[in-house]
């Protein structure tokens, strides 16, 4: 990989510490860009003050999902990772540092957790409109690193990657991989769970991937903490049709194909083909450990494709069809599986992940969770528990996966550097970049190229070319 003189400030512009407040927040014109979710793409960018770049292998090292997480924590001490994903704004910056703020509140809260044991990573599934965010030949037309890139909003089903070319990865297979990289011993020694969590389209990529992923084994525990979903991906044909405003099946030809169901899935992904069939799946999700959060009064639209409509008419009304189409016709809620019905919140990522519900789902390990709270019960008020009335359409389930095995993702080893500071993240000093445990070619301060062994490069605070600052 190399990346332009550009891309690589001084690292004495780079080092900030950790803010002991929570981050007042990005700059207006970010918050404008956030707020449209990201439409028209991001651009060059200045790193938050407490936070560094965190690029993380995939595939050999052949690809780097970019992300960011918190400066200055040794590595060695973490004993949990939240790896949380972005909604459709692709704003990693946002979800780490409401994150962030979340757990500090936790503590202040008193929850059994401690700010040095909890590492918080925030990814950015880049897409071909945010071309000032990865670097970028303009005379080639190509990408000059190895960053991952998706078109559009394909990396939420598990679509394939554009970049680097000829790659062709899923987006799951990357989660893959992000798996491997937090249960690496050499880098993450005392780490026991991961939890990845989302809020609105990620948590859609999430919900897919904990019954389509083939997650490695022999891991720290993972458990899945999601929360207000636009729409979700059924097992099987069947749809509410007399509760939450949804839309009746026959009005929609396609509303069982994937992404909102499983028909077709294996002629729309390219990931674990055969897919499973949908008992082997079922069984898979039930056996994972899963939390899901829904705002008391998040009324939105979420997706408005029709297919999306036959679930409900807002995010809450889908996650309380959800529940009862699990607890009904998929044969029971699992005792691992848990639903928290958030107070006072509308579809915000801060206000859910800094409620008191989301903490414990977030922080606490697996022996400290705790039961659902579900103050107006399972469907919180909307109807009466238990009255759904279930329809099919018609052709829905012509192509549905006919897999006869479930496979597991292989557990990647990279084996960090002796020429880095080692498995605790405190970055050696090169060129005006800070690394870590990865392998990435880059291009020096003095203009040369520096191949350095390692499996994760920290870039400096203050970045251009492969930064987040809006343009």
């Amino acid at each position: 990989m190399r990346l332009s003189l550009l891309a690589l400030l001084s690292l004495a512009s780079s080092v900030f510490s950790l803010p002991t407040e929570p981050h007042a927040g990005p700059p207006p014109a970010r918050q404008q860009q956030a707020e449209r979710r990201g439409e028209g793409g991001w651009g060059p960018a200045v790193q938050d003050p407490g936070t560094i770049v965190s690029l993380i292998p995939v595939r050999g090292a052949d690809a780097a999902l970019y992300a960011w997480t918190r400066e200055g924590q040794d590595w060695e001490k973490l004993k949990r990772i939240v790896f949380v994903i972005h909604g459709k704004g692709r704003d990693p910056w946002n979800y780490l540092n409401h994150t962030t703020t979340a757990l500090q509140d936790a503590i202040a809260a008193g929850q059994p957790v401690t700010d040095d044991e909890v590492g918080i990573w925030a990814p950015s599934f880049w897409n071909n409109q945010d071309g000032g965010a990865w670097p970028w030949d303009e005379a080639t037309q190509q990408p000059t690193s190895n960053l991952l890139v998706w078109s559009g909003n394909e990396w939420q089903d598990g679509g394939n990657s554009i970049y680097p070319s000829g790659l062709n990865l899923s987006s799951f297979e990357v989660l893959d991989n992000v798996v491997s990289f937090f249960s690496n011993r050499a880098i993450f020694p005392n780490v026991d769970s991961i939890t990845f969590s989302s809020h609105s389209m990620g948590s859609q990529l999430l919900q897919k991937y904990a019954f389509l992923g083939d997650i490695p084994q022999g891991i720290p525990s993972l458990r899945f903490a999601i929360g207000n979903l636009g729409a979700f991906t059924y097992f099987d044909d069947q749809r509410p049709s007399n509760v939450g405003g949804a839309e009746p099946v026959e009005q929609c030809g396609d509303y069982n194909d994937y992404r909102f169901g499983l028909n077709n899935v294996d002629s729309t992904i390219e990931y674990g083909s055969p897919t499973p069939n949908r008992e082997l799946l079922l069984e898979r999700f039930k056996s994972r450990t899963f939390h899901l959060l829904l705002s008391q009064n998040d009324d939105g639209p979420g997706n408005l494709q029709c297919a999306a409509k036959t679930q409900g008419d807002s995010h809450r009304t889908r996650g309380a069809a959800w529940w009862e189409y699990m607890n009904g016709p998929m044969g029971g809620w699992p005792a691992n599986h848990t639903l928290d019905w958030i107070p006072d919140c509308t579809h915000d990522d801060l206000c859910v992940f800094r409620s008191a519900q989301a903490q414990v789902r977030l922080f606490l390990n697996d022996s400290m969770q705790q039961p659902s709270f579900m103050p107006n019960g399972p469907v919180n008020n909307l109807w009466s528990a238990g009255s759904v009335q279930w329809a099919r359409g018609a052709n829905a389930t012509q192509a549905m996966p006919t897999g006869t095995t479930l496979s597991t993702a292989a557990l990647q080893t990279y084996i960090p550097s002796s020429t880095t500071s080692g498995a605790s993240g405190n970055a050696t000093q090169a060129g005006g970049r800070q690394q870590t445990n990865g392998q990435v070619s880059s291009t020096n301060a003095a203009g040369a190229t520096a191949t350095t062994a390692m499996q994760t490069l920290v870039l400096g605070a203050a970045m251009v070319g492969a930064g987040l600052l809006l343009v």
